[in-house]
C-alpha cells in the first residue's frame, strides 16, 4: 500500500515538473523535496545541492562511513561529476578522518563515480 501511494505521489510530482516550463522552479522544487536523513550533514549537503548541474544530493553518515550522494542533470559531463564526487570525498575525508568515505555521483540512473578513501592515517 506505501508503495503504491508512494508511486502516485512521485507520477504527480513528476507530471506537475514537467508541466512546468520554468525549469528554475523545478530546481527548487526538488530541492524542497529532499529529505532529511538522520544522521545527515544538512552544511555540506546544502553545499552540494548549491553545485551548478546538482539535481539532488546528501551527505551523511552511516556504519562508521562518510557517505555521499550526488545526482547530476543530464546535460552535465561525466568529468565534472567525477570532479565534484573528488571534491566532496576529500571534504568529507578532512571532516571525518577517523571514518571510511564514499562518495557516487549518478546520471541518468548510471554510476560514473565511485570514489573510496580509507580512514586517514594520522
Amino acid at each position: 500500500m506505501k508503495l503504491k501511494v508512494l508511486g502516485i505521489a512521485l507520477g504527480i510530482a513528476l507530471f506537475t515538473a514537467g508541466c512546468s516550463g520554468d525549469s528554475e522552479e523545478t530546481e527548487k522544487q526538488e530541492q524542497s523535496n529532499h529529505e532529511t536523513k538522520e544522521n545527515e550533514n544538512t552544511e555540506m549537503t546544502g553545499k552540494v545541492l548549491e553545485e551548478d548541474g546538482v539535481v539532488d544530493g546528501s551527505v551523511y553518515t552511516e556504519d562508521g562511513s562518510a557517505v555521499g550522494t550526488i545526482i547530476l542533470e543530464a546535460s552535465v559531463k561525466k568529468e565534472k561529476g567525477k570532479q565534484l564526487a573528488e571534491k566532496y570525498a576529500k571534504q568529507l575525508q578532512n571532516e571525518y578522518p577517523d571514518m571510511k568515505v564514499n562518495v557516487q555521483a549518478v546520471q541518468d540512473g548510471e554510476n560514473i563515480a565511485n570514489i573510496v578513501k580509507e580512514k586517514s592515517s594520522e
